[in-house]
């Protein structure tokens, strides 16, 4: 998936937040109105590694971002987002030219830029569907809504008339937004505006965990970023695990045998 041999352009890293954050949100909506016969999808937790031909620093834990910086190059056939601690205090977006086999994965949000005809069929909306005006999907269905520390996207179907979920993403270490945008922060000044257990680098504007903290249920993220596979043993109370005592604190294929996660 990444190469680190990769040239690297910042997109909005220095612009003041007064700025990059009106920016964004234009981005995202952006990205709701593809041109004709093209779409570009979002993958919750899932990684494309391979065919990287560029990379982007976000200063945004923003996925939108690198969907729309994918839909704006015509080289790109996918992308894939690292979000911010996995691969240092910045997300990354990284494009690609081919479109290489998705992995289930918590570090990424990925997705696959088509153009053309659909390849199936899908059935046309039922004669009874009533149009719904540009200001109707604004306020029924937002690009993004940021609550409790995690941003859900979405975006309008128009062939059902409905809104449509296509992603749920934490901030971590970051809270929502403090502008009420509906994304995730991408900095701070106050500890405030970062998530439960973590904290503000005031030097750096960049929250951090306060601690080792479990980030799912077999990986920990260190104060410095650092992310660490407990894999086999279950990550508890911000450690990994050296025993287990039942499957459950085990991974994958993993049991527990004699207090011991084995095959």
């Amino acid at each position: 998936m990444i190469s680190s041999s990769l040239s690297r352009r910042k997109l909005l890293q220095n612009q003041p937040a007064h700025v990059a954050i009106p920016v964004l949100l234009a981005l995202a909506l952006t990205s709701l109105s593809w041109p004709a016969g093209a779409a570009t999808t979002i993958e919750a937790e899932t990684n494309r590694p391979g065919g990287d031909y560029d990379s982007i620093d976000l200063s945004h834990s923003e996925p939108n971002a690198c969907r729309t910086a994918c839909e704006n190059d015509v080289r790109c056939k996918a992308y894939t987002y690292v979000r911010p601690g996995v691969q240092g205090r910045l997300a990354q977006c990284y494009l690609k030219s081919t479109v290489p086999d998705p992995v289930h994965d918590s570090c990424c949000v990925s997705g696959v830029k088509s153009s053309g005809s659909p390849r199936t069929t899908i059935p046309a909306p039922a004669p009874a569907a009533t149009p719904v005006s540009e200001a109707g999907v604004a306020e029924n269905c937002p690009a993004s809504i940021c609550s409790n520390t995690v941003a859900t996207l979405s975006e309008w179907d128009e062939r059902s008339n409905s809104c449509r979920k296509t992603a749920v993403y934490p901030c971590f270490p970051f809270a929502c937004d403090s502008d009420e945008t509906g994304f995730c922060g991408g900095s701070c000044t106050t500890d405030a505006q970062c998530a439960t257990g973590a904290v503000c680098n005031t030097h750096t504007g960049t929250c951090a965990p306060s601690g080792s903290i479990c980030v799912d249920s077999f990986s920990l993220i260190e104060s410095d970023g650092n992310q660490i596979d407990c894999s086999p043993y279950r990550c508890d109370a911000g450690t990994c695990r050296d025993s287990c005592d039942a499957d459950v604190d085990c991974s994958g294929s993993f049991r527990c045998v004699q207090g011991q996660c084995s095959k």
